[in-house]
């Protein structure tokens, strides 16, 4: 907490300053043009500059200012990470195999991330064998993490087959990658990707 307060203190300190130091030129542009037009010796009432390109400078300025100013104070968002915690065979036929899929969501950030659903493509031992959407909705806390639970209906018939034709025993680790978009229910950003590679064992 110490270390971002003085975060923001050392980015509010260089906003202030570099909107001062943009004032400071603006008030010394007069003196440039005279330098310019050789009328130094002029008095400066008697100098006609207009009006509409004064307020054009301090417009730009400000404009200037408060972007610096909002990239400073500005979060960087950091994507969560998800990662699948086991996998359940609940039921399975020649077609279809229907799987209960733990997932874990870390939020590296410093906010709370409100998920309202997912969409996802799930590639097991390299061969595509699922992919859809998840309308489970719970917060992820700050610097923290959450798990849930989806349903899943894949096609593994192949993919068992070969890893065991290759001698692999399904209660070994198999390789997997998910990838997809998480979607927030409010925020500046409702559509965040990810993207995983792991192992999981089959229960």
């Amino acid at each position: 907490m110490r270390l971002r307060t003085a975060r923001i203190g050392a980015a509010r300190d260089a906003a202030a300053s570099l909107t001062a130091g943009l004032i400071a030129a603006a008030l010394r542009l007069p003196t440039a043009w005279m330098a310019n037009a050789r009328i130094a010796s002029t008095p400066v009432a008697a100098l006609r500059i207009p009006a509409a390109r004064v307020m054009s400078a301090f417009l730009i300025i400000a404009i200037l200012a408060t972007s610096a100013a909002c990239s400073m104070f500005k979060p960087k968002f950091i994507p969560p990470q998800l990662s699948i915690v086991s996998v359940q065979l609940e039921r399975s036929d020649l077609f279809a195999q229907h799987l209960k899929v733990r997932m874990r969501v870390d939020n590296p950030n410093d906010l709370a991330l409100p998920v309202e659903g997912l969409s996802y493509t799930l590639d097991v031992a390299g061969q595509e064998a699922a992919q859809g959407v998840s309308t489970a909705s719970f917060t992820v806390p700050a610097l923290g993490e959450a798990e849930f639970d989806m349903d899943v209906t894949a096609n593994l018939a192949g993919t068992l087959l070969r890893l065991l034709s290759r001698g692999d025993s399904l209660s070994s680790a198999i390789d997997y990658h998910i990838a997809g978009k998480v979607r927030l229910s409010h925020g500046l950003l409702r559509s965040v990707p990810f993207d995983k590679r792991g192992t999981f064992t089959l229960r």
